[in-house]
């Protein structure tokens, strides 16, 4: 939630409803005379952020203390915590889905005049390492002569 916006507690939500059955007003007529759409009136009555301004508005017309109505922001350590959290778990379940996937696409070289492909697993490749490169070493004739 971004600093220029507040929600409703669920008990703040619960006072703001009781609010608005004693002024015998619905959330129409409340935006109506706020003179704002319904969306954010609705936004307000169903705990989701709302402008702090038009929250402010709402709240004094309701003759409500928006400080007791607003919701505590979650710390961002634990929203960080929880967003890590499910990430993670996600992360693993997609993994153990696609892998039949990719190792069905991916797990087989085809080479150009082969009749079946082979399989990643099965190719060896023998590596050797040269401590010089032999391409850059400049030789005389002398030297030559001896090899």
């Amino acid at each position: 939630m971004s600093g220029r916006s507040l929600c409703c507690s669920p008990e703040g939500i619960q006072k703001a409803k009781r609010a608005l059955i004693r002024y015998s007003l619905t959330q129409k007529a409340l935006a109506d005379e706020l003179e704002v759409t319904r969306q954010p009136v609705g936004k307000f009555f169903t705990g989701k952020p709302v402008d702090r301004n038009l929250f402010i508005q709402i709240c004094d017309r309701l003759d409500l203390e928006w400080e007791e109505i607003v919701a505590e922001p979650a710390s961002e350590s634990e929203v960080n915590q929880e967003k890590s959290i499910n990430i993670d778990a996600i992360v693993q379940k997609v993994r153990e889905k696609i892998k039949p996937s990719i190792q069905e696409r991916c797990g087989a070289m085809r080479v150009l005049d082969m009749a079946q492909p082979i399989g990643l697993n099965d190719i060896y490749t023998s590596v050797n390492i040269l401590e010089k490169i032999i391409g850059r070493q400049r030789l005389g004739i002398d030297e030559l002569l001896q090899q």
